[in-house]
């Protein structure tokens, strides 16, 4: 019943953001708040076991974050959630590699361009690894990703979110059989300490 409640307060904020943001397309808050409901919607399709779904809503989400880069091209975190963006799209494997390649170039870029703030900074040695990853076949490419995902959620507006995702993920290829006994040892050390970020 809970995760009913969920579903529908989800979507009800999505038809409101929609409403929202196709009202005014160039409104930033309004078009973030679109692409963060689709977001949302995606994480509870991944909680749910329902990857197609998380892929659709997250390229439902990922289309209006290129248009808030488009509206405002200067801002550094709306570059960055971008860039996200396609980090969550590549580990549904979703193109990955032209997305690992596209987030390390435009991190380098900016580094280049001295537009980086030290915090940025410190997401360029996760996009060097995943880009080496990229040599490897797909489970183990996923592995690296969640890997990345949990180590950088301290870096994230929402850790607790960021480790939701990785122990939905890994709960979701257990249930597939694609998780050898030391990755299942990772998931339950994962849990345990997804349950110690929510108390805190």
């Amino acid at each position: 019943m809970a995760g009913l409640h969920k579903w529908a307060s989800h979507r009800a904020g999505l038809a409101i953001f929609e409403r929202l943001a196709a009202a005014d397309s160039r409104n930033v808050l309004w078009q973030t708040d679109l692409a963060n409901s689709y977001g949302h919607i995606a994480e509870v399709n991944i909680a749910d076991g329902d990857l197609h779904g998380a892929l659709a809503n997250y390229r439902a989400s990922h289309v209006v974050w290129e248009r808030v880069v488009r509206i405002d091209p200067a801002n550094s975190e709306r570059q960055m959630e971008l860039l996200w963006s396609h980090a969550r799209l590549a580990l549904l494997l979703d193109d990955p590699a032209a997305r690992i390649e596209l987030i390390l170039f435009t991190l380098r870029l900016f580094k280049e361009n001295g537009l980086l703030n030290a915090h940025q900074m410190r997401w360029l040695p996760f996009a060097e690894e995943a880009n080496a990853a990229l040599k490897l076949g797909d489970r183990d490419f996923q592995l690296v990703m969640l890997n990345i995902f949990w180590r950088s959620a301290p870096l994230t507006p929402n850790p607790v979110k960021q480790a939701s995702l990785v122990v939905a993920m890994l709960r979701q290829l257990k249930k597939d059989n694609k998780l050898e006994p030391e990755h299942a040892r990772w998931l339950s050390e994962a849990e345990a300490k997804l349950i110690q970020l929510r108390q805190n």
